[in-house]
């Protein structure tokens, strides 16, 4: 990249992604977009602005540009060619791709990047889908990556054909799973099923973003929040500490979902999370504050959303880890954990340990052991950290002293998951 392109790009690129990200109003199928990995991604295409919403909202979800095939029209001048080519344009003959187009294709995909191509072709009018033609399909089939559609809502409105600086408006989007061609038949024929299974998803999706009401569409912030949480479980998973990439790239992405809704428990309690993760893995006295931090915010959380499970867990964690000069208590933290615990789903054991951690601290041995069991019996190994936890809770269990009453040599008897309710208050 030259030095004009590099300063274009600096100057450019902040004021227009923060016009497309307070301008989202809702973000449908966040999960099915991959954190590493290659993909060609499928939008409808109604206006020019649909170029800025697909790479600021790729880049909030995985941290990564988004590269875009863009017809060689665009490129006839030094002044277009550079603007194109500092927003991740590809030029291609849209009759005819040639080599190089090819090529740049290939590298995108072989690097792990992200391509989006309109199967449209070019812009339509907003309401029914043009024709598809079969570019996307056919790179996505050469490249053996998934496609995945995506519908936008709203962008003719911001940025209507013609216009030159967009409007007042906001927009909607929404993802589709995925779509991979079956095995066994000619590129020719998978490329037309790719197409025929893109198109109908399309029209579904645009269905979802167009009828959603706005407590429909402000929900999707949990959603949202949702995959920030797996991928700090993940990260997390894989060592003691999560490295400090993956904390900016959550905090992109929470600041994304808090804008859909500023009110969500669950975006908010994460923002606590990536707090708490930046000052356990932090020293000295940005620790200290940190930690101050997270307990404020985790209560203030609490006074608005009072049954979030992850502000729960959170304050459970402070209570166990500061000092009792602060007011922490090991009672307290069991309490958050209970409620922590009740909140999540079945197959997260997190708030289990923290449960048993706490009542341990209090010398509550069968309630330590009431924990231990139902962390046994409903963990789910496949969840991120998932195999680990539970291996913890097998080796903790079986090194507790026999329960009172019980004879030593016989094995236990197969009984139902133990209810845990915390014997501390």
């Amino acid at each position: 990249m030259s030095a004009l392109e590099s300063i274009l790009r600096a100057v450019t690129a902040p004021p227009i992604r923060a016009d497309v990200r307070r301008r989202i109003t809702m973000l449908d199928g966040a999960e099915h977009i991959p954190a590493t990995g290659a993909f060609v991604i499928a939008p409808n295409h109604t206006s020019y602005y649909d170029h800025f919403v697909v790479e600021t909202v790729l880049r909030d979800l995985r941290g990564t540009p988004t590269w875009f095939l863009t017809k060689k029209e665009s490129f006839v001048s030094t002044l277009k060619r550079v603007w194109h080519e500092v927003w991740y344009s590809i030029p291609v003959d849209r009759e005819n791709p040639g080599p190089s187009t090819i090529r740049e294709v290939q590298a995108v995909l072989r690097g792990g990047g992200a391509l989006a191509v309109y199967p449209e072709g070019t812009r339509g009018p907003g309401g029914d889908l043009l024709p598809f033609h079969a570019g996307a399909f056919r790179f996505a089939l050469a490249g053996r990556v998934p496609v995945i559609p995506v519908a936008l809502v709203g962008t003719d409105q911001v940025l209507p054909r013609g216009a030159r600086f967009p409007k007042s408006g906001s927009i909607r989007l929404a993802i589709g799973a995925p779509l991979e061609a079956p095995a066994g038949v000619t590129k020719v024929i998978a490329a037309e099923h790719l197409s025929v299974a893109c198109r109908r998803e399309m029209e579904r999706l645009l269905e979802v973003a167009r009828t959603a009401d706005d407590d429909d569409a402000r929900a999707t912030a949990t959603s949202v929040a949702g995959v920030v949480s797996a991928r700090l479980d993940a990260a997390l998973a894989e060592g003691e500490a999560v490295p400090e990439e993956v904390l900016d790239q959550a905090e992109a992405t929470l600041a994304l979902a808090r804008r859909i809704d500023r009110r969500s428990g669950a975006v908010r309690a994460l923002r606590v999370r990536v707090t708490g993760l930046r000052a356990q893995q932090a020293g000295g006295a940005r620790r200290l504050a940190g930690a101050a931090q997270v307990r404020l915010a985790g209560e203030r959380v609490l006074r608005n959303h009072p049954e979030e499970p992850m502000a729960h867990y959170l304050l459970g964690r402070w209570h166990l880890a500061a000092p009792s000069a602060l007011g922490a208590r090991p009672t307290t933290a069991a309490r958050h954990f209970a409620q922590a615990a009740a909140g999540w789903p079945p197959g997260d054991v997190r708030a289990l340990l923290g449960l048993a951690d706490a009542l341990e601290a209090v010398g509550d041995v069968d309630g330590v052991r009431d924990a231990l069991e139902c962390a046994v019996h409903t963990g789910d190994p496949s969840l991120p950290g998932g195999p680990r936890r539970l291996e913890r809770a097998r080796a903790r269990l079986a090194a507790l002293p026999p329960r009172a009453g019980a004879v030593v040599g016989l094995a236990p008897a197969e009984t139902e998951t133990p209810a845990v309710v915390p014997t501390t208050t």
